[in-house]
């Protein structure tokens, strides 16, 4: 029982060091240097689960930097729309009902983007078309 626990908790370690965009040897350095050896087989479980946290939380960490890096990008693409917040949040609302960016998911998050992105490009044709000032 404990081994198979054991090779999970490895699996689950590799995963999220791949979504942290490691390769195996990167992963395997990292864990070295924090003084966890070369080799995740020779590790107790304890160790195991110990690594697995440390490497959750970066993973976390990841998430919300990239959370926050997606609002900010989504607050400067509202306002070159000429959205008020009202709009905004009535857009997260209708679509996802949701209200507050932090809520979302990653993938509704991309979908917001997409969305204001595709405002700004309709903008930036309209400019284009009456012959404003190049829309950047």
């Amino acid at each position: 029982m404990c081994e198979s626990e054991a090779k999970k908790t490895r699996q689950r370690i590799m995963a999220m060091a791949s979504r942290l965009g490691w390769d195996s040897e990167t992963a395997h350095e990292l864990f070295a240097a924090w003084g966890y050896g070369c080799s995740l087989r020779k590790l107790g479980l304890p160790k195991l689960r110990e690594l697995s946290s440390i490497i959750g939380r970066r993973l976390m960490n990841n998430r919300r930097k990239l959370t926050l890096r997606r609002g900010e990008e989504a607050q400067s693409l509202r306002r070159q729309i000429f959205w008020t917040k009202a709009q905004f949040e009535k857009l997260l609302q209708l679509k996802f009902d949701k209200s507050v960016w932090g809520e979302l998911s990653e993938k509704q998050q991309k979908m917001v983007l997409a969305i204001l992105r595709n405002y700004r490009r309709k903008r930036d044709d309209i400019t284009q078309a009456i012959g404003g000032k190049d829309a950047s």
